[in-house]
C-alpha cells in the first residue's frame, strides 16, 4: 500500500487565505457599489413594501384586481340568470354539467386571484376551461333533435344566446387578467444606477 503525503498547511497559510478572501470580497463589493446605488435600491424596495393594500396587493394593483373581480362577478351573475326554471326542459338538462363547470371555474378564479394564490398561467388556463365548457354546452344544444319545438325550442334558442353572450365576454376577462399580472411585474422597483 502506497501512502501519498499530503502537504499540511504551514502556520501562516490560514492568515494568508483569509487576507486573500477578504481582499476579493472587498474588490467585489466595490465593483457592485460602483454599478448599483444600494442605498437607493433598498429605499425603493421599502417604499414598494409600504404601498400595499390590506390584501397584500400593491396599491396600484387593487384597482386592477377590483376590475377583474367585477368582470368575474358579472359573468357569475349572468351565468346564474341562466338557471333552469322549476321544471327544466331538455335544453337545461343537456347543458347542466358544462354550466356547473363554468360556475365552479369562475368561483375558483375569483378566490385564487383575491388570495394571490393563482399564478398568471393557471388563471389563463381556468379562463380557457370556462371557454371550453361554454363551447361544449353550445355544441350539446346544437345537437339536440331539431324536432323539439314550442316552449322547449324557445328554451334552446334563449340558452344558446346566453351562452354566446358569456363567450363574447371571455376575451376581455383574459385581457384584464394579463394586464393585472403584467402591471404587477412593472411595479417591482428598479435599483437605481448612480450617476457618474
Amino acid at each position: 500500500m502506497i501512502w501519498r503525503s499530503r502537504r499540511m498547511p504551514g502556520p501562516g497559510s490560514d492568515a494568508q487565505l483569509d487576507a486573500l478572501l477578504a481582499g476579493a470580497w472587498e474588490d467585489g463589493a466595490a465593483a457592485v457599489a460602483g454599478t448599483l446605488d444600494l442605498a437607493a435600491g433598498k429605499a425603493a424596495l421599502l417604499a414598494t413594501r409600504d404601498r400595499q393594500d390590506s390584501a397584500g396587493w400593491p396599491v396600484g394593483q387593487s384597482a386592477a384586481l377590483a376590475a377583474v373581480r367585477g368582470q368575474i362577478d358579472a359573468l357569475l351573475a349572468e351565468l346564474t340568470s341562466t338557471a333552469p326554471p322549476a321544471e327544466p326542459g331538455p335544453a337545461y338538462s343537456a347543458a347542466f354539467v358544462p354550466l356547473m363547470t363554468c360556475h365552479q371555474f369562475l368561483v375558483q378564479l375569483r378566490a385564487g386571484l383575491i388570495a394571490r394564490a393563482m399564478p398568471k398561467p393557471r388563471a389563463l388556463e381556468v379562463v380557457a376551461g370556462i371557454e371550453h365548457a361554454l363551447a361544449e354546452a353550445d355544441r350539446t344544444l346544437r345537437e339536440l333533435p331539431s324536432a323539439i319545438s314550442g316552449p322547449a325550442g324557445g328554451e334552446i334558442q334563449q340558452l344558446r344566446e346566453q351562452l354566446s353572450s358569456l363567450q363574447a365576454r371571455l376575451p376581455a376577462l383574459a385581457g384584464a387578467i394579463e394586464r393585472l399580472f403584467d402591471d404587477a411585474d412593472d411595479l417591482s422597483p428598479r435599483v437605481p444606477v448612480p450617476s457618474r
